[in-house]
């Protein structure tokens, strides 16, 4: 049965909470924020784990890798972050969109990331190098989902323009 009274684990950050996401083998969730910081939470207890800042914008979501020791995260600032998440240092700083990332997810193998963004593309990035490795376009608006078939070998992104599109690899 779930609990009707929930907890509240969070009044940390000074803005809207834009995403979530939730590490199971290491108990904890992720936050993003308008408030340009992310924030990892113990979900057990609530305490606050660490703040993660860096993006000089809102941060419109956040995604652990599939071995949950790697967070990415996009926003306003046109760029995506990717983290350690034991040490909360930035290892890279993903930068070519040319307007808003709005959405971000690791590939089923971790290896890479999908970005979907205002500019009207998605672009898929080298978790190893954080180099962009694919820039793929045909949206005639912008782009506010990406998605990662199962086998990853698919990508699926939608957005403003009304369509929904497959990559194939």
């Amino acid at each position: 049965m779930w609990d009707r009274q929930p907890e509240k684990i969070s009044n940390h950050h000074r803005g809207e909470v834009t995403g979530l996401d939730y590490s199971r083998k290491r108990n904890q969730i992720a936050s993003s924020s308008s408030d340009s910081t992310i924030r990892i939470w113990d979900a057990e207890t609530g305490a606050c784990i660490r703040p993660l800042a860096g993006h000089s914008e809102h941060v419109y979501k956040v995604a652990y890798s599939p071995s949950e020791d790697q967070l990415a995260s996009c926003s306003r600032d046109r760029t995506v972050r990717l983290w350690d998440v034991e040490s909360g240092a930035c290892r890279f700083i993903l930068t070519g969109h040319t307007r808003w990332v709005i959405d971000v997810e690791f590939s089923p193998q971790g290896n890479q990331i999908a970005s979907a963004s205002e500019d009207k593309t998605v672009r898929l990035w080298s978790v190893e190098t954080g180099v962009c490795q694919h820039v793929l376009t045909g949206h005639t608006g912008g782009v506010w989902l990406v998605k990662y078939s199962p086998q990853g070998n698919q990508v699926a992104s939608a957005g403003e323009d009304g369509t929904v599109r497959l990559w194939r690899q």
